[in-house]
């Protein structure tokens, strides 16, 4: 069994578990997105991965857990198309005064990821219904993409990179 599949795994089976122990923590989606040229694609990676690590520790960054999952596919064109999936759970207060818009999400990424123009992110409150909760061990299923690595420098740009990160709960660690 490989090591990303051993912490699929093992995120399947807590995940259920965590979000019974906070029945009234919400969960929010945060995808983030990034182009790069598929050269750069591995510079890319460690860049973002080195921005995500400055924007969860930010006094802003409302997760009390995170699990991170990196998707990425080659483009018809030659880039690279590099997303992070974000699943955050967040304290019951973030719903009301600890509120973060739109707008200041993508000033914590640009911020986080030391950039001159405005990212592209979406973040989506998943809620905290049971049903919701049952769907998210799906996000695991988002991950580099084998299909568009025939190109050989872009597989070699790839190869051995993180594709799934968690923090901030001691259980997912």
């Amino acid at each position: 069994m490989t090591r990303r599949s051993q912490i699929k795994a093992r995120l399947h089976r807590v995940l259920p578990q965590i979000a019974e122990q906070n029945p009234t923590h919400p969960w929010l989606l945060l995808r983030i997105f990034q182009n790069t040229p598929a050269e750069k694609t591995r510079e890319t990676l460690k860049a973002m991965n080195q921005g995500f690590l400055r924007f969860s520790q930010l006094k802003r960054f409302p997760a009390t857990g995170w699990i991170r999952v990196t998707d990425t596919e080659q483009a018809e064109n030659g880039t690279a198309n590099v997303h992070f999936h974000c699943l955050l759970m967040v304290a019951p207060s973030y719903l009301g005064p600890r509120y973060i818009k739109h707008s200041d999400w993508v000033d914590m990424w640009k911020r986080s990821l030391r950039l001159d123009c405005n990212p592209v992110l979406s973040v989506k409150n998943l809620g905290k219904d049971a049903e919701t909760i049952k769907l998210m061990p799906e996000l695991l299923n988002y991950s580099v993409r084998d299909e568009g690595l025939e190109h050989q420098e872009f597989g070699s740009q790839i190869r051995k990179m993180k594709a799934i990160a968690a923090g901030g709960y001691r259980d997912w660690e």
